[in-house]
Parts: structure tokens; C-alpha cells; sequence
């Protein structure tokens, strides 16, 4: 698996969303990755002072943390769904208590970080996962509330475009996260 640090992940964001006008391909991992031996690469960041994370565990903290802070009580990490003999996981599944109905509201999670050069090909591949978890929680007749969760500087430079935008057909509920304060910063229905 490859690692990159934050500061990393958001520059090359960024360089690549400027360069995929020119339809130039970045590697994110080109330039520095070493060959540890085994056949795979792995990644030595520049600009990490201290061991890399993974970019999916930095997100899936993040959002954690973000969740937390907002009053969520994180109950499944990773929230395993049964869909007929097939297991599905989402990222998390929190759940917090209503004062004014005193009843418990659920949701679950799913983390997207959007790294690769394509946004769209992250696009396809965050809503199939979100549909097939949609039909696992109606299999299961559940109420939880399905979100995926999107950084902020790809919902602003990104779901403004009709492809992400007309998406909305299917219903997809949103997550707006930051991923520099570890905070929710909005939820769409």
C-alpha cells in the first residue's frame, strides 16, 4: 500500500487538478517512491517528519475525530453489513442521542479521499460502493442514514459539475469534511 503524508496528498491534489486540463497523467507516487526489495514501492514522503500514514487511515482519522468532536459516538469501525452471504464493510457507523426525542439517530459512513488524478474514476468507484451498501441496509431493513464523506476541496472544485451534480438522481447523502481540521463542515440530504 502506498503512504503519503497530508501536506503531500493536498499539493498533489492540486497540481493535478490544474494539470488534467493540459491531460497530462501525474504518478503521485513517481518521484518518491523507493524500491524496498520485494517487488512493491514504497513511499518516503518529503515532506513527513515523522513515520507516513496511510492515506486512507489519515482520512478515515480525520473524519473519525470530526465525527467525535461533533457529538457522535463512533459504535462500528469498520460497520459490517450481511448482504445475503456477502459481508460489506463501511467505514464507520456512529450514533448519537436526540434530547429533544430521546431516541437514538444512526449513520454510517463511508470515507472517500479522492487521490487519484481522476476524480471522476473516484466518483464511479465512491458511488458503487455507496449503492451497494444502500441495498445491503434496505436488505436488512435498516434506518441508519448512509453518508459518503467527500473533502471539502473536492465538493468545491468538483460537485459543481453536472456529472457529480445530476448524481443526486440516486440520492446520495453528503458529508463535507476538512480534512486540515479534522471537522464536519456540512450534511446534505
Amino acid at each position: 500500500m502506498f503512504e503519503i503524508c497530508l501536506r503531500h496528498q493536498i499539493e498533489f491534489r492540486a497540481r493535478c487538478l490544474k494539470q488534467r486540463d493540459r491531460k497530462q497523467k501525474l504518478s503521485p507516487w513517481r518521484h518518491a517512491s523507493v524500491s524496498n526489495g520485494n517487488g512493491r514501492d514504497n513511499l518516503n514522503c518529503p515532506f513527513a517528519k515523522e513515520s507516513p500514514v496511510s492515506a486512507k487511515d489519515l482520512f478515515h482519522d480525520a473524519v473519525k475525530q470530526a465525527l467525535i468532536r461533533d457529538g457522535w459516538v463512533i459504535t462500528d469501525d469498520p460497520l459490517v453489513v450481511r448482504y445475503g452471504p456477502t459481508n460489506l464493510k463501511v467505514d464507520l457507523g456512529a450514533e448519537r442521542i436526540i434530547a429533544a426525542q430521546r431516541e437514538t439517530e444512526t449513520v454510517a459512513v463511508e470515507i472517500k479521499s479522492f487521490l487519484d488524478p481522476s476524480a471522476v474514476n473516484d466518483f464511479h468507484t465512491a458511488v458503487g460502493q455507496y449503492l451497494h451498501y444502500q441495498l445491503a441496509f434496505n436488505y436488512n431493513q435498516w434506518s441508519r442514514k448512509l453518508y459518503l464523506a467527500v473533502p471539502k476541496e473536492i465538493y468545491d472544485t468538483q460537485f459543481e459539475k453536472p456529472l457529480f451534480r445530476d448524481s443526486q438522481t440516486y440520492r446520495i447523502r453528503i458529508l463535507v469534511y476538512s480534512t486540515e481540521n479534522q471537522e464536519i463542515l456540512t450534511w446534505i440530504d
